[in-house]
Parts: C-alpha cells; sequence; structure tokens
C-alpha cells in the first residue's frame, strides 16, 4: 500500500533499524525521482563492492516527482505515469 514504508512499519516487519536507510524530504521539500535514484546510486556502490545485499524499498515511486515537473507544477491526480517507464 502507498505511503506506508515508515520505520515503524518496517521494524513491526523485522527489518533492524540499525540497518535501514530512509530516504526522506527535509520537512518543507519535497524529494525529485533524481534525489533519490542519486541516493541509491550512493548505496549500491558502497555496498556493492562489498557484496553485501541490498533491498531497496520506494515508497511512493508513483508520488514521486521529476524536477521538470516541480518546475511545472507536479499535479498529485496524474501521480503514477511515469511509474511505468522507470
Amino acid at each position: 500500500m502507498e505511503g506506508t514504508a515508515s520505520e515503524d512499519n518496517l521494524m513491526s516487519l523485522g527489518a533492524d533499524p540499525n540497518k535501514l536507510f530512509l530516504i526522506q524530504p527535509e520537512e518543507g521539500t519535497q524529494l525529485t525521482i533524481e534525489d533519490v535514484t542519486e541516493r541509491v546510486k550512493e548505496i549500491v556502490s558502497v555496498f556493492g563492492k562489498e557484496k553485501v545485499p541490498v533491498v531497496i524499498v520506494w515508497d511512493s515511486l508513483a508520488s514521486t516527482a521529476t524536477k521538470q515537473e516541480l518546475k511545472e507544477g507536479f499535479n498529485h491526480n496524474q501521480m503514477g505515469k511515469l511509474m511505468p517507464l522507470m
């Protein structure tokens, strides 16, 4: 379900909070697809060298805008259009 990957919910599923990378926007800001993608690349490059398995949960790709959409005015009624492309 969209918007349910909070630290508390993940812990209730057995995830160790000390092994979680939560990528969340700072208050008053919005993360873009480009921001999250860059952070994912950083995580994978660090842990990939060590051959450590990584599970990445992106909650929610459908409601993450691109930088261009934010410039033009992101319309939440149209969210999910880019998801099939990803």
